[in-house]
């Protein structure tokens, strides 16, 4: 079984242009286990990668993954998250054509996986998920903010304008939606 081919830049999308972007470097192995698992991510570190493809074929003809095809999927997807690797696409090849984890939407479905899932990476993931979060809020707060304190400066400077044509404090508390005592306690 073929098992990693290193790439630098790749839209997972083309798979057709995936041969002329990938400089090829393949582990070779012939049954999966936990300890194939921990060899080829051993493998994969020394190639200096930073997506990975797996890919296997399927002689018999075959293209819908097996259980075990997920199973393996599933476990070195969250194996090279310990080094920092993503599993961009794992390709299924027979003589009828190739089915695709990425195309199919089966790669998202294992990613989001916690069978094989390392806690503290999801952890991160959740904290920043949460920072995201909060920095969007912190910004929607610091908007509504921004507008009460531009509007609040808009009433005043309507106020001073006001008051200093002589314009009785009821109309100037009715246009500015200020109070009487701010209007009255104010000296412009």
């Amino acid at each position: 079984m073929n098992v990693i081919v290193q790439a630098d830049h790749i839209i997972p999308e083309e798979m057709a242009k995936i041969q002329n972007q990938v400089e090829s470097r393949t582990v070779k192995t012939e049954m999966i286990t936990n300890e194939t698992t921990y060899s080829i991510t051993s493998k994969i570190s020394t190639t200096n990668s930073k997506y990975v493809i797996l890919a296997h074929n399927h002689p018999g003809g075959t293209l819908e993954p097996s259980e075990e095809d997920e199973d393996f999927t599933d476990r070195l997807i969250h194996a090279a998250e310990l080094l920092y690797l993503k599993i961009i696409d794992h390709p299924i090849i027979s003589k009828s054509g190739f089915y695709s984890f990425k195309i199919m939407g089966l790669l998202e479905k294992l990613e989001q996986s916690k069978k094989y899932a390392v806690y503290f990476i999801e952890e991160e993931k959740l904290l920043a998920e949460g920072r995201a979060e909060g920095v969007e809020e912190g910004i929607e707060i610091g908007e509504e903010k921004g507008e009460k304190r531009g509007e609040r400066k808009k009433a005043i400077a309507m106020a001073r304008a006001m008051k200093t044509d002589g314009e009785p404090i009821d109309k100037i508390v009715k246009y500015t939606q200020l109070s009487i005592e701010e209007v009255q306690k104010r000296s412009w």
